[in-house]
């Protein structure tokens, strides 16, 4: 059809989107330019980053874009839309074996991707919805002191709340941005849970615990931060020697087959430990996130961290923005805050519904440890988070511990940065020992936008030197 050469020649469409829309064309026996475009525009939305297509959202849209005609196309409406999509035999209703399925708001799919989110769901829902953990109550306290000293300030301790959030529940979220102190509750998370392993009798050694990141270079972070931490926390040797300081990248964890999309580890052969912890799980995509989920045994812990609003996947599906975004009040149970309280002494705010399963489970950590919340940075974040641009542009030209520079042209770039550079790196090159060039090299940081063009991480790369 000719208008989906056209969407193709303007990049709203991809071949492959094409040839998909063409194959279930094919297959129903209906070329209908609703069914068309619908399997086109769900196959298309995994680049987009999501798992389906809003037909709701996109019926009546206008598809404008610069042909040298003025052309412009406008999709279906709604009614028309959808009764087509149903009535046709390459989509079904949830739970049908199609290749596209509809469900009752209207959101298509790809077969694989809904039952991905299906499958994912399932079993989150389950593990959230399961009993909490038997703690030594005791115990547990006198850990939290000596791990989590009074801070002193107003409100309670939220690494605190969520250290205890994540003892007590299979499944649990830690989501926070930079500087909150996600790996500084984390450790102490581990020091906790082989305390209750080393008071219930069993063997500290016998308590095993996973730490896992989507990349080898969130991995590498991880090891770091966690080997840095570790030597710092007020509890027994045992218990100091038993954290682990290896980590894994998440395929590596449940062992990757070449070639295949399985892995070794799954729903029946779960991974054989009592506690698995994922770092940067913002970044885990839909797909990977239900095969990890659906390994971790159902008597183990499994606990997430990341920052729901930042480092989204590369491949389809924003997972734990979506879970966070599932509860936005972050609000816990009256149930569960009584025994929060009953444990950290915290009276938590009475804020969020906390009437979904899943609102025992998350902990939002509020205040930055890095930079205060009156920083340039820190406001010109909360800008960023609530898409307020003119909070943004004040926080940049107060010149706070943030500057805006205008952009230099591609030809005065180089002098443009050549102070920054020289300082930076001159620091790094000058230092005498193997500690100080580390130390040096980490407080100097260039970050690109784009990996190739003037601008990129290649050319940047090559100034530099």
């Amino acid at each position: 059809m000719e208008i989906f050469k056209k969407l193709k020649a303007n990049n709203i469409l991809s071949g492959l989107d094409v040839h998909f829309a063409r194959l279930m064309g094919r297959l129903a026996g209906n070329d209908a330019p609703e069914l068309l475009l619908g399997a086109a525009l769900a196959c298309n939305c995994l680049e987009r980053g999501h798992v389906c297509v809003d037909i709701p959202d996109m019926a009546g849209r206008v598809l404008d874009f610069d042909t040298g005609d003025g052309f412009q196309f406008c999709c279906p409406s709604e009614e028309r839309w959808i009764d087509l999509l149903r009535h046709s035999s390459v989509v079904g209703d949830p739970g049908e074996f199609r290749p596209l399925v509809l469900d009752e708001k209207g959101r298509l799919y790809l077969y694989r991707y809904w039952e991905y989110e299906t499958r994912l769901a399932a079993a989150i829902l389950s593990r959230a919805g399961s009993d909490h953990f038997k703690v030594d109550a005791g115990r547990l306290r006198e850990d939290l002191d000596s791990l989590f000293p009074e801070q002193g300030g107003p409100g309670p301790d939220w690494q605190r709340v969520a250290a205890v959030v994540s003892v007590l529940n299979r499944f649990s979220v830690i989501s926070g941005g930079p500087g909150t102190g996600k790996t500084h509750t984390v450790v102490r998370i581990m020091a906790l849970l082989l305390g209750q392993a080393s008071g219930s009798g069993s063997s500290i050694e016998n308590f095993k615990i996973a730490l896992a990141a989507p990349t080898g270079k969130a991995a590498a972070r991880l090891q770091e931060s966690v080997r840095g931490a570790r030597g710092s926390l007020k509890c027994g040797s045992k218990v100091r020697e038993a954290i682990p300081d290896e980590t894994f990248t998440i395929h590596r964890l449940l062992g990757g087959r070449p070639g295949s999309p399985y892995f070794r580890y799954n729903y029946e052969n779960p991974l054989p430990y009592d506690a698995v912890i994922v770092d940067e799980a913002s970044m885990v995509d839909l797909a990977l996130m239900v095969k990890l989920v659906q390994a971790v045994a159902d008597s183990s812990r499994l606990v997430l961290l990341g920052d729901m609003n930042q480092l989204a996947s590369v491949e389809a599906g924003a997972v734990l923005g979506d879970i966070c975004n599932a509860d936005a009040g972050f609000g816990f149970s009256e149930k569960f805050q009584a025994i929060i309280k009953e444990l950290t002494g915290d009276s938590l705010p009475k804020e969020g519904s906390g009437s979904g399963l899943l609102g025992d489970c998350i902990t939002l950590l509020r205040e930055s440890r890095r930079f205060g919340s009156e920083s340039g940075i820190s406001i010109l974040a909360q800008a960023v988070n609530r898409g307020d641009e003119d909070l943004a542009i004040e926080a940049l030209r107060s010149e706070r511990s943030v500057r805006r520079y205008d952009l230099p042209l591609t030809g005065e770039l180089k002098e443009a940065v050549k102070a920054w550079v020289l300082k930076g790196y001159g620091n790094y090159i000058r230092a005498g020992v193997p500690e100080e060039v580390i130390s040096a090299f980490e407080r100097f940081r260039i970050l690109c936008v784009h990996r190739h063009g003037p601008f990129g991480v290649a050319a940047l790369s090559l100034m530099v030197e």
